[in-house]
């Protein structure tokens, strides 16, 4: 099954046959940038709207929803054990468990005045870049970490 999010004008999200290609299931939620996440036969979305939802990648059937974020999103989700960090475009960032029975929000915090560029996590560090303004330079590369 390939999963898929986009869509103009109309807006979606869709599972489809990776052998005769057709539509297993849709929605209309948007994750136009950023990528789905799938995880133990779930799909986790944060969408351009700053929702969270967790969908049973099966059937689509929804889990759970939940608004993390005001602001835009063009960062992917990210897996790190059973924890999911979701960031939007003003650098806030979810952190929320892998957990399709409910949304259950671990933490939250903010780095930077933008984010949208997706981290990465190597060796028990973050590495991420962030800017001080939406939109404006300049931008940093942070290391977060054991050394």
């Amino acid at each position: 099954t390939v999963f898929a999010s986009g869509g103009f004008p109309n807006p979606g999200t869709f599972a489809v046959s990776a052998t005769d290609h057709n539509i297993l299931w849709q929605n209309q939620i948007k994750a136009y940038e950023q990528s789905l996440l799938e995880h133990d036969g779930y799909i986790y979305c944060h969408s351009d709207r700053g929702i969270a939802f967790c969908w049973r990648a099966s059937d689509g059937k929804e889990m759970w929803k939940e608004r993390v974020s005001n602001d835009g999103v063009s960062v992917s989700p990210i897996l790190v054990g059973d924890l999911i960090f979701m960031t939007d475009e003003s650098g806030q960032t979810a952190i929320i468990r892998a957990n399709p029975e409910k949304f259950e929000r671990v933490a939250e915090n903010q780095l930077g005045g933008s984010a949208f560029a997706t981290p990465a996590f190597v060796d028990n560090r973050i590495y991420t870049r962030v800017g001080t303004s939406k939109g404006e330079s300049p931008q940093y590369l942070y290391c977060i970490g054991e050394k």
